[in-house]
Formats: C-alpha cells, sequence, structure tokens
C-alpha cells in the first residue's frame, strides 16, 4: 500500500462514470490519497472540495483530446452496465461500451501520451462455467450481448497496449458489493447490496431454485 502511495503521488487521475456506484466510491478513496481527481460525467455533479468536474459525452473525440491531455491514470467506469439493457438495445450498447475506447485511443495517439487506463470489464465474459475458481488463463465464452460488447471493448485496449499507444490494465468484475454514496441505476446490478439492504428492513429474500446454484 505505501509503494501504491508513493506511485500515486502527484498524478492527476480521472474517473469517467464518476457518478455511478463503483465511481463515487473510487472517488472517496482516491481522496485520501496525494492526487488530483478529475471527475467525468454526463451530467453536473454536487461539488466537492479540491476535486475538478467535467461533464463530457465520452462518444466524442474532443471529449478524450482533453481528458488525455491533463490526466495521467484513466479509470474508465462509464458506459452500459445492464445485461437486460444490451439485449434490449444492442446497438446503444455497443456505442456506449466500444465507442468511448476507440476515441481514447485515437486521443492518445494524436497527443503522443501514453496514459494508463483501467477498465471496468466484466467475470461474465467467460460465460457459464462448472470449473472453479475461474482462472484468467480459462478461455473466454460469451453468451450475452452486453459480454460480448466488454470483451470487444477489451481485445481493442489490449491491441492498443501492445503497439504502446496506452498502457491498459482490465479488471473483470464480479459482484462487487460495499458502502457507496451511489447505488447502481441498472436494476439488475448491485444483487448483493440489495439483498443486505432488504435483510436489514427485514423483507423476505426469494430463492429461486434449490439454493445450490454458485454465481461468484
Amino acid at each position: 500500500m505505501i509503494l501504491a502511495k508513493n506511485e500515486l503521488a502527484g498524478k492527476v487521475v480521472a474517473i469517467t462514470g464518476a457518478s455511478g456506484y463503483i465511481g463515487s466510491a473510487l472517488t472517496q478513496e482516491l481522496n485520501k490519497y496525494s492526487v488530483r481527481i478529475v471527475r467525468v460525467s454526463r451530467t453536473k455533479l454536487i461539488p466537492i472540495e479540491g476535486i475538478k468536474d467535467l461533464v463530457l459525452d465520452l462518444n466524442n473525440a474532443n471529449s478524450w483530446v482533453r481528458i488525455v491531455s491533463e490526466v495521467d491514470i484513466i479509470f474508465h467506469l462509464a458506459g452500459n452496465t445492464s445485461i437486460y439493457d444490451a439485449e434490449k438495445n444492442p446497438k446503444e450498447s455497443l456505442k456506449s461500451t466500444l465507442l468511448p475506447i476507440s476515441q481514447l485511443i485515437r486521443a492518445s495517439r494524436e497527443l503522443s501520451r501514453v496514459p494508463r487506463v483501467v477498465f471496468a470489464s466484466t467475470v461474465t465474459v467467460y460465460g457459464l462455467t462448472n470449473d472453479f475458481p475461474v482462472a484468467e488463463s480459462k478461455k473466454t465464452n460469451p453468451i450475452t450481448t452486453y459480454d460480448l460488447h466488454k470483451l470487444l471493448a477489451e481485445q481493442e485496449l489490449s491491441i492498443a497496449n501492445q503497439n504502446n499507444i496506452i498502457n491498459s490494465i482490465i479488471l473483470r468484475l464480479a459482484n462487487v458489493y460495499g458502502p457507496s454514496l451511489s447505488e447502481s441505476k441498472a436494476e439488475d446490478r448491485g444483487i448483493l447490496n440489495k439483498l443486505t439492504r432488504m435483510r436489514f428492513e427485514g423483507k423476505n429474500i426469494q430463492i429461486y431454485g434449490d439454493g445450490n446454484n454458485i454465481r461468484d
């Protein structure tokens, strides 16, 4: 942790999707470090002292030129987070997932800057498996539109990484849970938080099947 703090000292860190569940929690955590935080969102956020806010459309190339020109590290959390929404509107899901990545890479190439990029992907790019634990080396097998779009974004980042356009790392997130200033806006996300809240409120939890299925 000490090494990480030393590496982050003085860095400018951008968080896209800063108003979301993970983005809000990440902002709180990074605010403990000696970094300059830039929150990026589609809508105006409630100001936080010492933190810079940018209201930008991440499908726009100029937005990424602005971000890349002034930051060192980018946590890219923005984009569609719902499997259901991706199935209902695959075109919009693909646009919100893949186009910002393309624009980020383009901006980095044009500016000759190599930002550190942390991309929020999903564990479901592996599909359904009975082999646990699931190793990173396991072959990907997306079975939903959402998984496929995330995998395409991963692949585009990997190519740019190999060509030294960006320096990226991909996080294949599973069931993320814990406190945050914001809840997940997608109905099919944040299940553990929702179940925990229901129990605190004394509500019954409905189990489908015999309860023996394993998710993570």
